[in-house]
């Protein structure tokens, strides 16, 4: 949850912030810290805040998932930026290994070439 979300949503719901601390059994500081960002909330605070901000209005609700649904697509164009990257990588990999692999081959062709002339004159 952004920082901006539980000050917006509390806001909405007229608690001030000694009474969300008060309802989640915190300090008010801390949540003043949490709507500064300088600290999120644990994960226990965290599902008890969510429970208690519940209460918000639908407009709330649907911000609130607005925002993790574009999250989750950041996350997934990330994925698939890094899956394009190690495609390029793997592609350029490959190639640089076939072309090592072909010049391997044609220098022990070339050397066999060379010790089978030499048998072949000391024949």
């Amino acid at each position: 949850m952004k920082p901006e979300e539980i000050k917006r949503i509390r806001k909405r719901l007229k608690l001030s912030q000694g009474e969300l601390a008060q309802r989640l059994g915190v300090s008010s500081h801390s949540v003043w810290k949490w709507e500064d960002g300088r600290s999120t909330p644990s994960g226990k605070n965290l599902l008890a805040l969510y429970e208690i901000l519940s209460a918000a209005p639908v407009g709330s609700l649907q911000i609130i998932a607005a925002s993790r649904i574009g999250a989750v697509q950041q996350a997934i164009k990330s994925i698939r930026d890094i899956e394009s990257d190690i495609d390029i990588l793997e592609n350029e990999m490959l190639k640089q290994l076939t072309k090592e692999l072909l010049h391997g081959a044609d220098a022990l062709e070339s050397c066999l070439e060379s010790h089978l002339d030499a048998l072949l004159k000391a024949s």
